[in-house]
Protein backbone atom coordinates (compact mmCIF):
# COMPACT_ATOMS: atom_id res chain seq x y z
CA UNK A 1 0.00 0.00 0.00
CA UNK A 2 1.17 3.56 -0.86
CA UNK A 3 2.22 6.55 1.28
CA UNK A 4 -0.35 8.75 1.81
CA UNK A 5 0.27 12.28 0.21
CA UNK A 6 1.54 14.74 2.52
CA UNK A 7 -0.72 17.76 3.23
CA UNK A 8 1.07 20.42 4.64
CA UNK A 9 0.15 23.92 6.14
CA UNK A 10 1.57 27.27 6.53
CA UNK A 11 0.82 29.86 8.26
CA UNK A 12 -0.33 33.45 6.80
CA UNK A 13 -0.53 37.24 8.21
CA UNK A 14 -4.21 37.86 7.61
CA UNK A 15 -4.56 41.11 8.69
CA UNK A 16 -2.05 44.01 10.10
CA UNK A 17 -3.49 46.17 13.11
CA UNK A 18 -3.49 49.71 11.50
CA UNK A 19 -1.23 51.92 13.82
CA UNK A 20 -0.44 55.98 14.67
CA UNK A 21 3.25 56.76 15.56
CA UNK A 22 4.78 59.80 16.29
CA UNK A 23 7.52 60.54 14.11
CA UNK A 24 10.31 63.00 15.84
CA UNK A 25 11.88 63.71 12.60
CA UNK A 26 9.35 64.04 10.40
CA UNK A 27 7.43 66.04 13.20
CA UNK A 28 4.32 63.73 11.90
CA UNK A 29 2.22 60.93 12.52
CA UNK A 30 3.21 57.73 10.43
CA UNK A 31 0.96 54.99 9.67
CA UNK A 32 1.99 51.05 9.93
CA UNK A 33 4.03 51.79 6.74
CA UNK A 34 5.52 54.41 7.73
CA UNK A 35 3.51 57.00 5.41
CA UNK A 36 2.69 60.21 6.44
CA UNK A 37 -1.38 60.52 7.81
CA UNK A 38 -2.98 63.47 9.64
CA UNK A 39 -5.50 64.22 12.73
CA UNK A 40 -7.57 66.40 12.27
CA UNK A 41 -8.00 68.25 14.60
CA UNK A 42 -9.21 65.46 17.36
CA UNK A 43 -9.07 62.16 18.50
CA UNK A 44 -10.86 59.79 20.43
CA UNK A 45 -8.95 57.18 22.80
CA UNK A 46 -10.17 54.01 24.49
CA UNK A 47 -8.02 55.01 27.98
CA UNK A 48 -9.73 52.16 29.88
CA UNK A 49 -7.75 49.52 27.43
CA UNK A 50 -4.30 51.14 27.76
CA UNK A 51 -1.66 49.00 27.71
CA UNK A 52 2.18 50.22 28.58
CA UNK A 53 5.39 48.68 29.72
CA UNK A 54 9.24 47.75 27.97
CA UNK A 55 9.76 46.85 24.34
CA UNK A 56 13.24 45.62 23.24
CA UNK A 57 13.34 46.18 20.09
CA UNK A 58 15.17 43.48 18.26
CA UNK A 59 15.97 44.85 14.50
CA UNK A 60 14.20 45.75 11.18
CA UNK A 61 11.20 43.17 10.54
CA UNK A 62 11.62 41.75 14.11
CA UNK A 63 8.82 41.85 16.37
CA UNK A 64 10.07 43.24 19.27
CA UNK A 65 10.15 41.57 22.90
CA UNK A 66 7.81 43.40 25.54
CA UNK A 67 6.54 43.12 29.12
CA UNK A 68 3.56 44.64 30.18
CA UNK A 69 2.75 46.87 33.22
CA UNK A 70 -0.10 46.07 35.44
CA UNK A 71 -4.01 48.01 34.98
CA UNK A 72 -6.07 47.87 37.65
CA UNK A 73 -9.01 50.12 37.60
CA UNK A 74 -7.48 52.44 35.58
CA UNK A 75 -4.04 52.63 37.38
CA UNK A 76 -0.85 52.38 36.65
CA UNK A 77 1.59 48.77 38.33
CA UNK A 78 4.36 49.69 36.95
CA UNK A 79 6.39 46.74 35.77
CA UNK A 80 10.30 46.47 36.93
CA UNK A 81 12.77 47.24 33.27
CA UNK A 82 14.52 44.22 32.43
CA UNK A 83 18.22 44.30 32.40
CA UNK A 84 20.02 45.16 29.12
CA UNK A 85 20.32 42.43 26.00
CA UNK A 86 22.58 41.45 23.59
CA UNK A 87 20.77 41.43 20.18
CA UNK A 88 23.05 40.18 17.57
CA UNK A 89 26.52 41.84 19.36
CA UNK A 90 24.98 45.02 20.32
CA UNK A 91 23.92 45.78 24.24
CA UNK A 92 20.02 46.69 23.83
CA UNK A 93 18.02 48.56 26.53
CA UNK A 94 14.40 48.33 26.93
CA UNK A 95 12.54 51.01 25.72
CA UNK A 96 9.22 52.50 27.56
CA UNK A 97 6.23 52.46 25.47
CA UNK A 98 2.28 53.02 25.94
CA UNK A 99 -0.41 51.64 23.12
CA UNK A 100 -3.99 53.28 23.33
CA UNK A 101 -6.68 52.14 20.97
CA UNK A 102 -7.67 55.36 18.96
CA UNK A 103 -10.80 56.39 16.69
CA UNK A 104 -11.24 58.94 13.75
CA UNK A 105 -13.48 59.80 11.22
CA UNK A 106 -11.22 60.07 8.20
CA UNK A 107 -8.51 57.60 9.70
CA UNK A 108 -10.64 54.55 11.36
CA UNK A 109 -10.08 52.90 14.18
CA UNK A 110 -6.41 52.18 15.08
CA UNK A 111 -3.38 51.66 17.78
CA UNK A 112 -2.18 54.58 18.90
CA UNK A 113 1.71 53.64 19.76
CA UNK A 114 3.84 55.37 21.57
CA UNK A 115 7.19 53.62 21.68
CA UNK A 116 9.81 56.85 21.70
CA UNK A 117 11.20 58.65 24.43
CA UNK A 118 9.66 62.05 23.02
CA UNK A 119 6.10 60.52 22.32
CA UNK A 120 6.09 58.78 25.80
CA UNK A 121 5.78 62.24 26.84
CA UNK A 122 2.50 62.92 24.67
CA UNK A 123 1.04 59.97 26.69
CA UNK A 124 2.09 60.75 30.37
CA UNK A 125 0.40 64.21 29.75
CA UNK A 126 -2.78 62.05 27.92
CA UNK A 127 -3.01 59.49 30.78
CA UNK A 128 -2.67 62.67 33.43
CA UNK A 129 -5.94 64.51 32.00
CA UNK A 130 -8.27 61.01 31.57
CA UNK A 131 -7.32 60.48 35.51
CA UNK A 132 -8.25 64.15 36.23
CA UNK A 133 -11.33 63.79 33.98
CA UNK A 134 -12.96 60.26 33.77
CA UNK A 135 -15.84 59.53 35.47
CA UNK A 136 -14.91 55.83 35.97
CA UNK A 137 -18.00 54.72 33.89
CA UNK A 138 -17.79 51.78 31.40
CA UNK A 139 -17.83 51.54 27.81
CA UNK A 140 -16.70 55.51 27.16
CA UNK A 141 -14.07 56.94 25.48
CA UNK A 142 -12.44 59.99 25.54
CA UNK A 143 -11.97 63.30 22.56
CA UNK A 144 -8.97 64.85 22.86
CA UNK A 145 -7.94 68.19 20.41
CA UNK A 146 -4.64 67.94 18.80
CA UNK A 147 -2.94 71.47 20.16
CA UNK A 148 0.37 71.87 17.59
CA UNK A 149 3.84 70.27 18.81
CA UNK A 150 5.19 70.51 22.49
CA UNK A 151 9.41 70.78 22.72
CA UNK A 152 10.81 70.68 25.93
CA UNK A 153 14.18 70.22 26.75
CA UNK A 154 15.60 66.56 28.19
CA UNK A 155 16.28 66.20 31.85
CA UNK A 156 19.55 65.41 30.74
CA UNK A 157 21.15 67.51 27.92
CA UNK A 158 19.04 70.69 27.93
CA UNK A 159 21.06 71.75 24.36
CA UNK A 160 18.05 69.01 22.95
CA UNK A 161 14.65 68.80 23.30
CA UNK A 162 11.86 66.39 23.36
CA UNK A 163 9.42 67.08 20.44
CA UNK A 164 6.08 65.68 20.84
CA UNK A 165 2.24 66.65 19.88
CA UNK A 166 0.56 68.21 22.24
CA UNK A 167 -3.19 67.14 23.17
CA UNK A 168 -5.94 68.63 25.11
CA UNK A 169 -9.21 66.64 26.92
CA UNK A 170 -12.19 67.72 25.49
CA UNK A 171 -14.84 65.48 26.44
CA UNK A 172 -15.95 62.08 28.13
CA UNK A 173 -18.69 59.98 25.66
CA UNK A 174 -20.19 56.72 25.03
CA UNK A 175 -17.97 54.68 22.52
CA UNK A 176 -19.89 55.25 19.16
CA UNK A 177 -20.31 51.93 17.23
CA UNK A 178 -17.99 52.90 14.88
CA UNK A 179 -14.75 52.51 16.75
CA UNK A 180 -14.25 48.78 16.67
CA UNK A 181 -12.64 46.80 19.22
CA UNK A 182 -9.21 45.81 18.23
CA UNK A 183 -8.84 42.78 20.45
CA UNK A 184 -10.17 41.20 16.79
CA UNK A 185 -8.32 43.28 14.56
CA UNK A 186 -5.08 41.64 15.60
CA UNK A 187 -2.84 39.58 13.24
CA UNK A 188 -4.53 36.25 12.80
CA UNK A 189 -3.07 33.59 11.05
CA UNK A 190 -4.86 31.69 8.72
CA UNK A 191 -3.96 27.58 7.04
CA UNK A 192 -4.50 26.50 4.12
CA UNK A 193 -3.55 23.05 2.36
CA UNK A 194 0.33 22.96 0.31
CA UNK A 195 -0.31 20.44 -2.04
CA UNK A 196 2.76 17.86 -2.33
CA UNK A 197 4.24 18.78 -5.53
CA UNK A 198 4.26 22.68 -4.05
CA UNK A 199 7.17 21.00 -1.22
CA UNK A 200 10.64 21.45 -1.56
CA UNK A 201 11.48 17.85 -2.00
Amino acid sequence: MPLPDIVATKSEAKTKTPVIKWSVTSKSFLDENKKKIEINPAILLDMNNIKSGFKLFMGSGQTPERVDDTWENGNCKPTAQPPAKDVGGELKRWQRFVEIPSYNSKLGTRLFSFDSVSAYKSAQSLVSQWEENRSNQAGTVFHFKLDGIETKPTESDPTRNYVYPKFTFSQEINRPEEFEDLAVKQTEEKTEDVKTNDLPF
